[in-house]
């Protein structure tokens, strides 16, 4: 099966996002796709408000919440090696109290989303989501 996105190596280790990162500086004419730019942020977590609103305006286009979390299982988990966990990156769409509003986030949309719509959408999203997943 071909994996969607610009990624075509598997992540075993934590070591290996040092061989990722190589890769993406050896395909200088070749930029990563929003799809794989947005699983390694569903991997590494969202600890900034920017990192939020990044994930608003990606999931408000033409990728889903389906095919971020289907692409992360795919690159970080191999067999017993269980590096992404869908549901803590559910749980982090929706957990607000901790995160850093330090960076400034420069919007191109006029008028920008307000922070509590940003919140609810990805709420919907999350729930969305559960809603399709729940009987499959």
């Amino acid at each position: 099966m071909k994996q969607k996105g610009y990624l075509n190596i598997r992540i075993k280790r934590q070591n290996d996002l040092k061989a990722l990162i190589k890769e993406f500086k050896s395909n200088k004419n070749k930029a990563p796709d929003l799809l794989s730019i947005t699983v390694m942020k569903a991997y590494l977590g969202c600890d900034k408000w920017k990192d939020y609103v990044n994930l608003y305006f990606i999931l408000n286009s033409r990728i889903t919440l389906n095919e971020i979390i289907q692409q992360s299982t795919i690159l970080f988990n191999n067999g017993n090696n269980i590096m992404f966990n869908h549901r803590n990156f559910l749980e982090q769409l929706t957990y607000y109290y901790d995160v850093s509003y330090e960076e400034e986030v420069f919007y191109k949309v006029n008028p920008p989303p307000t922070n509590n719509e940003i919140k609810s959408f990805l709420n919907q999203q999350n729930i969305k989501y559960l809603k399709n997943t729940a009987f499959n």
